[in-house]
């Protein structure tokens, strides 16, 4: 294979990666991801090795790798990219939020034994950037005075979240 077929290859694994990172990983990416290995990556999979096989077999292996096993080699490298590359950014927003909390939670606790309470506004305490999945409204702290609560939605799935309390200061499913 020369250069323009690993350029080829490169390119849809990059393809792949760059749409697998933008759709930012969550339930839909698994659904998708799903689909397309189970439906596509893997019949194109299994045509590529037996291409390859056959092609191997041949005395002229140069001439008989053909542009159709780039092609099929190409379509594997983009889905594969695509699933990796959404669940890349998916663990990174994850891990984002753990240490964000993990920051906060002594600066709350600090908080709350000066002044008697927690704060309203988690921006008292830190003026880190909030994470990706607390940018929203309805994600992120709040406080009555007396409890704090992180929650955020689970992007694995369609309905429900995690959350974090004062009281039980391990994240759990909230329904």
């Amino acid at each position: 294979m020369k250069i323009r077929g690993t350029l080829t290859l490169t390119f849809f694994l990059g393809i792949g990666t760059a749409i697998g990172v933008g759709v930012g990983g969550g339930f839909i990416h698994y659904i998708v991801s799903l689909f397309l290995c189970l439906f596509i990556g893997l019949p194109a999979l299994i045509i590529l090795v037996i291409s390859v096989c056959g092609h191997l077999r041949r005395k002229d292996r140069e001439r008989s790798m053909n542009g159709s096993v780039v092609r099929i080699a190409a379509c594997v490298l983009a889905i594969l990219g695509f699933t990796l590359g959404g669940m890349a950014i998916f663990h990174y927003r994850e891990a984002e939020v753990r240490s964000f909390v993990d920051e906060a939670l002594p600066l709350l606790d600090t908080h709350k034994k000066e002044h008697g309470y927690f704060p309203k506004e988690i921006r008292e305490v830190t003026d880190r950037n909030l994470p990706f999945h607390f940018r929203d409204f309805r994600r992120g702290y709040s406080s009555d005075g007396a409890t704090f609560t992180f929650y955020y939605e689970n992007l694995d799935s369609i309905m429900g979240g995690l959350m974090l309390t004062n009281s039980h200061r391990t994240w759990s499913v909230a329904d």
